[in-house]
């Protein structure tokens, strides 16, 4: 009773929103021309497979992100914190304050740069050698000494050793190249004021070369305070065997002394900003679930800048996993596409729709278990699912999506067990299909099931070394599971038949169950079309097993295909079994009409019994536009009519468009002729087969249906084969001996 109220209330919303979609296709207030739910079935499900995979997608990639998205803990400075801060993940975080100092200390140890200026040096010797010239030529123009002390006076100054010595043009000439010597030896050196040597002390110091930057020792320095004394020990080394010159070499060089050593304060800035540009700062390593701060801790700078690093890291490591995580879900889709468009179900629309239908489903019950019952995830129905894919798309597509969600769910439950729960049961029971087929299982198959399932866990548990507790508590689980699982899906399939108008093995199952009440009336009304649909149904059968056709749609197609007869059974020779026949005192048209008239009947009847719209496409096809013949050829008999038209005497079709409607048009009319023909001569069977199939080519009756040549052959030798075996004779035993007397 509550099932059949549910699927009351699923098809009222449906019709609602039908009504609806009505509605917005009449109102012609827009140029768009893309409309989602068009008046072709086909163009309608292609268009809402696409948008339920679009959705499917959607909540995949949702739901991903919430997962993966943790929030950060706010805090303000100063304020005392309330709980324990924990690292949400691991990340590196960088002390700032303590940088800074070792940065600052680095800049105050940094080394202040000094400048030995070649050039100043190089100058004052270019000097020297101009007044040397001068002096060269002053000793020449003057004849007397006191004459030539007074000229070098004048260049060099008023020194009592210059005074002193008594100098001479060629004495001059010989010492100014020991002059260029000295000089140069001293600036080669440097000479620095005393404000180095004072600084020296406390700062780090590095003196260069200005032109060629090579490094130079500041224990050879001069400070210009000592650079006098320095000058004369040195005119003493090099004038050993000419004392008398020293003090005149000594007066004129000391004129020539400068400091060449100065301090750089364009280098030093560029020094300490290369030890800023260089400074790598220390990192600190926090792992996952450490204490970032503890309860009642005063929220300080550090603290905030750790949560703003984690934050940081967190949307990162986010987006990453996001991007990762789209590529392989639309990497996956599009395997599953190639996959299914290997397999022919691209052709197949309704398997597509139904396919793309559940994901959504599947993903959005997942998603409610996953937000509000997360705790029990071992009770998430994932054989609901499976069971909807086998019955509602074929073997094959179960298969490939159970293993689909499996992998796709792993990025949610990390947790293994999880997976080979879902796995484990969805490959038992598609390893089983033969026990689920009914409407509602045994409970013994359930309980061997439900058995296997727990079994082949408790192994998984153990392979992984889990303790006992542990495993038995998510063994617990599984009874829920199974239960759970099977309630939803077979309520979910019996919703989709009814709502949708398909059939399914299940419902096909039931169809061929003696219970079913239109075959019981089939039976009582018409028994003799029912034994026709009998032998039709085993026909159709045997053929739709010899060309891959769907042998459990054959059956319950050849069962069904003649229940219009039911309305008027007496008018069908099949059920005339005393008394004349109806059709003697009709018109050819008359019976024309009644014969036709039980393909429509069967069809409401096939409505009415919500047979799935396949059934009824049987129902309408199984005679095509064939020709009734008898009527026909008795109407051409009648001069007064045999004007008509011979498309008067054809059934209105249409022609059987799948396998299955075909093999039943041609087994429908093969076990007509061979049940008159029972007592001929099989070569005279099989040659009536033959023709009956020679016909319908001829006259166009499979050119829509999907069947080959080689298919027709094949459905011709499996009749022939059935019947060949039906007419076999029975052994004819002895009467006992002695039993008559």
């Amino acid at each position: 009773m509550w099932m059949s109220s549910v699927t009351n209330w699923y098809r009222r919303l449906s019709k609602l929103i039908s009504m609806r979609m009505q509605t917005v296709k009449s109102e012609k207030t827009s140029n768009i021309t893309f409309r989602l739910f068009s008046d072709d079935e086909f163009v309608r499900r292609r268009r809402l497979t696409v948008l339920f995979t679009i959705l499917f997608a959607i909540l995949n990639i949702y739901l991903f992100y919430k997962e993966n998205t943790y929030t950060v803990d706010r805090v303000s400075l100063r304020e005392v914190v309330k709980e324990n801060i924990p690292a949400r993940i691991d990340f590196q975080w960088v002390d700032k304050a303590q940088n800074e100092a070792r940065l600052r200390e680095r800049l105050d140890n940094a080394p202040k740069v000094y400048l030995l200026d070649e050039d100043i040096g190089e100058s004052e010797k270019k000097r020297l050698s101009n007044d040397i010239a001068l002096a060269k030529k002053a000793l020449s123009d003057e004849s007397t000494a006191e004459g030539r002390t007074e000229a070098l006076h004048k260049i060099w100054g008023t020194q009592d050793g210059l005074t002193s010595a008594r100098m001479k043009p060629d004495q001059l000439n010989t010492l100014s190249a020991i002059f260029l010597n000295v000089l140069d030896a001293i600036y080669r050196k440097g000479i620095i004021g005393e404000r180095f040597f004072l600084e020296s002390s406390t700062i780090p110091v590095e003196i260069r070369k200005k032109n060629d930057n090579v490094l130079v020792d500041r224990d050879s320095l001069i400070f210009s305070t000592e650079a006098a004394d320095y000058l004369r020990s040195l005119i003493k080394r090099y004038l050993e065997a000419d004392r008398q010159y020293v003090d005149f070499t000594y007066y004129v060089l000391k004129n020539y002394l400068r400091e060449n050593v100065y301090f750089s304060e364009e280098l030093t800035k560029k020094r300490a900003e290369s030890i800023r540009g260089n400074f790598v700062p220390e990192t600190v390593t926090i792992n996952k679930g450490e204490i970032i701060a503890q309860k009642g801790q005063i929220v300080d700078e550090t603290l905030v800048d750790k949560l703003h690093k984690m934050e940081e890291k967190l949307k990162n490591v986010v987006t990453l996993r996001l991007i990762g995580f789209m590529f392989t879900l639309f990497f996956m889709l599009a395997v599953i596409f190639l996959l299914m468009r290997q397999q022919g179900y691209w052709t197949n629309i309704q398997k597509i729709f139904f396919w793309s239908l559940i994901n959504f489903l599947f993903f959005l019950t997942f998603s409610l278990f996953f937000v509000f019952m997360k705790f029990s995830l071992y009770a998430f129905p994932f054989l609901a699912f499976v069971i909807m894919a086998y019955f509602l798309i074929d073997l094959k597509g179960a298969l490939i999506s159970s293993v689909f969600w499996v992998v796709l769910l792993a990025a949610f439950s990390p947790d293994f067990r999880f997976s080979a729960l879902w796995l484990l049961s969805s490959m038992l029971f598609l390893a089983e299909t033969g026990h689920f087929r009914l409407r509602i299982p045994t409970l013994s198959t359930l309980l061997k099931y439900l058995t296997f399932v727990l079994l082949s866990l408790f192994v998984v548990e153990l392979a992984a070394g889990r303790p006992l507790r542990e495993s038995l508590s998510v063994l617990i689980w599984v009874p829920v599971y199974v239960m759970l699982s099977f309630a939803l899906g077979y309520l979910l399939v019996y919703l989709f038949e009814k709502v949708h108008n398909i059939t399914t093995e299940v419902s096909l199952n039931a169809l061929l169950s003696w219970e079913n009440p239109l075959l019981r009336q089939l039976m009582s009304v018409a028994p003799g079309t029912y034994r026709h649909s009998l032998v039709v149904s085993e026909l159709s059968g045997d053929a739709a097993s010899a060309v891959g056709a769907d042998v459990l749609l054959a059956k319950v197609g050849g069962l069904y295909h003649d229940v219009g007869k039911i309305k008027r059974p007496d008018y069908f020779i099949e059920n005339q079994i005393y008394g004349p026949n109806r059709h003697d005192n009709l018109l050819p048209l008359m019976s024309v009409r009644i014969l036709k008239n039980h393909v429509e009947e069967g069809v409401l009847l096939g409505r009415k019994n919500r047979l799935g719209r396949r059934l009824t496409a049987i129902i309408r096809e199984h005679h095509g536009t064939s020709l009734i013949q008898y009527f026909y050829q008795k109407n051409q008999k009648d001069n007064k009519h045999k004007h008509l038209d011979e498309k008067y005497f054809r059934y209105d079709g249409p022609k059987p468009s799948g396998k299955e409607s075909a093999i039943i048009f041609l087994a429908d009319k093969v076990e007509a002729v061979t049940r008159l023909l029972y007592n001929s001569p099989f070569h005279h069977v099989q040659e009536r087969i033959n023709r009956i199939f020679e016909e319908a080519l001829l006259d166009g009756q499979l050119d829509v249906c999907d069947l080959t040549l080689r298919d027709v052959h094949a459905v011709r030798e499996a009749f022939i084969e059935y019947f060949r075996g039906s007419r076999h004779k029975r052994i004819e035993y002895p009467k006992e001996i002695g039993g008559n007397d």
